[in-house]
């Protein structure tokens, strides 16, 4: 695991720390013609988020130049970043895709970091199936807010794409997700780039989705409140980027929001922005 602390005045003032805690999920795609400054762009667009959940991050630069987005709007703190071990790409014709976690280090003191490997499988014998190492793991970062002193798990997400096998595998991956989550002894926060496919006009979901109903098992999906497609491309009309949330857990979700919906910021993928609406939400944690 990497992190680095970026440079802030450690006084965090009362009025901010009284705030929900917001979390992000945002896949900046990592393809070869985007350009990490304009995705930090979007990131200051959308203003404060405590914690960034970013999925296909192509190198720790990339990872530097969102947290530094993420702490320039937020005021006098300081964000550290975590990067995950998988997801490196050694094809000459791919780029990297790692998970990446920003969080605000004046709001939330950063207790643990978990990475899943055991999701970087499709379906076979036992549990845990036949490895493929292909696939991304499950990154979670478990923090404590330092106002309440309560603590919970932000996990971030990027399952395996698509339809055909796909459909499987990310049902597998899923189950080993919902057994962790069982046993975690703190609220979980489930976000990031599912690739399962939500209408927007959807109020339960995808039932149809062996992968949704599966997390569905351990936790609850939160809708947005303005359901769009998520991920721009004209071929898809769905939401991919979700947040699940452990019920009766002590903390409450709300205002889960699509940014960035005008189409004018799809039409923007193509001078280097990212081909995906960021996703956020409202905890109250206290």
């Amino acid at each position: 695991m990497r992190t680095l602390v970026l440079a802030g005045l450690l006084t965090f003032a009362s009025a901010a720390q009284a705030q929900d805690v917001r979390v992000g999920t945002f896949n900046t795609e990592s393809a070869s013609d985007t350009q990490p400054f304009r995705v930090a762009e979007t990131i200051r667009e959308v203003g404060r988020v405590d914690v960034w959940a970013f999925q296909e991050v192509a190198d720790s630069a990339a990872a530097v130049e969102f947290t530094q987005a993420a702490s320039a709007v937020a005021g006098r703190s300081n964000y550290r970043y975590i990067v995950s071990e998988s997801g490196e790409i050694t094809s000459p014709d791919r780029q990297n895709d790692f998970l990446a976690i920003a969080y605000n280090s004046s709001r939330l003191r950063h207790v643990e970091t978990v990475e899943l490997h055991g999701i970087r499988s499709e379906p076979g014998t036992g549990r845990l199936g036949k490895p493929n190492w292909r696939l991304r793991g499950a990154l979670f970062a478990r923090f404590q807010d330092r106002e309440s002193g309560n603590e919970f798990y932000v996990g971030n997400v990027h399952l395996k794409c698509c339809g055909g096998i796909g459909l499987d595998i990310r049902a597998h991956q899923a189950s080993i997700l919902q057994e962790w989550v069982a046993e975690a002894d703190a609220p979980v926060i489930l976000t990031g780039d599912f690739n399962i496919p939500v209408s927007p006009s959807s109020s339960n979901g995808n039932p149809d989705s062996s992968a949704f109903t599966t997390l569905q098992t351990q936790m609850d999906w939160l809708r947005p409140t303005n359901p769009i497609k998520t991920q721009c491309s004209p071929q898809f009309n769905s939401m991919l980027d979700h947040f699940f949330m452990t019920p009766n857990a002590g903390i409450s979700a709300k205002g889960i929001r699509v940014h960035m919906t005008e189409q004018s910021y799809c039409d923007l993928d193509q001078q280097g922005y990212a081909d995906h609406r960021p996703v956020t939400a409202d905890f109250d944690v206290r």
